[in-house]
């Protein structure tokens, strides 16, 4: 992914690291996440923007609003 998407930096600063791969090393990747650490997992929703405000994500979505320590 580019740093910037859809007008909006993308820089990682999560635990979670996205590194290249094929489709199915990458899906294998999430498949462990899920199970290992227990991600909460939203599907099938567009992420509309993300703001940051002192320790806390609010991620806006067409399905709803988050609020994360990390995304």
């Amino acid at each position: 992914m580019d740093k910037e998407y859809k007008g909006q930096d993308s820089t990682i600063h999560g635990i979670v690291s996205f590194e290249d791969g094929t489709k199915e090393s990458t899906l294998d990747y999430f498949d462990k996440l899920l199970d290992e650490e227990k991600i909460e997992a939203v599907f099938n929703s567009e992420v509309e923007s993300v703001k940051k405000k002192d320790d806390l994500f609010f991620v806006h979505t067409a399905k709803g609003d988050y609020k994360a320590k990390k995304t």
